[in-house]
């Protein structure tokens, strides 16, 4: 009996084990607080939303990145302006070029669904704008296995470059490993149905308390390659902890009516490597 005992203790062992491992090589994710200081709330910083930032593998192995945002939790946001907001891109492995994008945005009015789908060198683009939202508006699907979803309006067929493609997830994440003594980052960004060319840079070393902790970070600013474009759309500001996971540690947007700083929440300091599948090759 006892021995039948041991044996069972040394399969539940091996079972969790195996869900850890299985858990921690093939996803991550990341939970963060957006807060807004500007004229809406007298430069004042006041929370307004939660971020989730998530990172896996399919079972084909391709890369897929997600950033969900939410007001569930903050009356004041609630009150101006609900919003269950997601983008989701679909990679190849190593981030070498974007397949899909998809972008939902639920409003108290409306539902907001973009999909954008890659092949070969071409794109092709879907939207729609559903007023009043449709029924069980928060589990529509903009993108159904490899398929558009036939609610969604065709766009224009486009022409794409070759090479490396990202979306603005997928170079975040690039960014986040790059070796910078090689100098900036300089990518091909796939934005909504527009390529753009964008800029990473080291613009600094700092030491933040993300969680009451002291952690040493890159500065990192991300802007449009070309010097008009980026003076007319801004800037954002990542500090990345400077050792093996270079943890996304804060993001902080400046705009004309306010800033907008997206912290890490304390659980995230202890969050494990990002998937092999979706971590570039060493300094590339």
């Amino acid at each position: 009996m006892q021995r039948k005992n041991r044996v069972l203790l040394r399969k539940i062992i091996l079972g969790w084990l195996v869900v850890l491992a299985c858990r921690s090589a093939g996803a991550e994710t990341l939970d963060y607080r957006l807060a807004y200081r500007g004229l809406l709330t007298l430069f004042l910083w006041k929370e307004l939303a939660d971020v989730q930032l998530t990172a896996e593998a399919d079972a084909q192995g391709r890369c897929e990145l997600a950033m969900r945002l939410t007001t569930q939790d903050h009356p004041l946001a609630e009150a101006v302006r609900p919003t269950r907001y997601m983008w989701w891109s679909r990679n190849r492995p190593g981030l070498e070029r974007v397949e899909a994008v998809v972008i939902r945005d639920l409003g108290p009015k409306a539902l907001e669904a973009r999909l954008a789908l890659v092949g070969g060198e071409h794109l092709d683009y879907y939207k729609r704008d559903f007023k009043p939202p449709p029924p069980k508006a928060e589990h529509f699907q903009p993108l159904n296995g490899d398929r558009p979803h036939p609610a969604l309006e065709s766009g224009a067929r486009k022409s794409l470059p070759n090479g490396r493609l990202l979306d603005p997830l997928g170079f975040v994440v690039r960014a986040r490993w790059f070796d910078y003594e090689r100098g900036p980052l300089v990518a091909v960004v796939l934005y909504k149905n527009e390529v753009r060319n964008y800029k990473a840079r080291l613009v600094g070393r700092d030491v933040i308390e993300p969680a009451g902790r002291k952690v040493p970070a890159l500065v990192v600013r991300f802007s449009r390659d070309h010097r008009q474009a980026a003076r007319r759309e801004g800037f954002m500001r990542v500090w990345f902890s400077d050792d093996r996971r270079r943890l996304p540690l804060k993001f902080v947007i400046r705009g004309k009516v306010g800033a907008l700083q997206v912290v890490l929440r304390p659980q995230g300091l202890t969050s494990g490597a990002v998937p092999e599948v979706c971590r570039p090759s060493e300094g590339k």
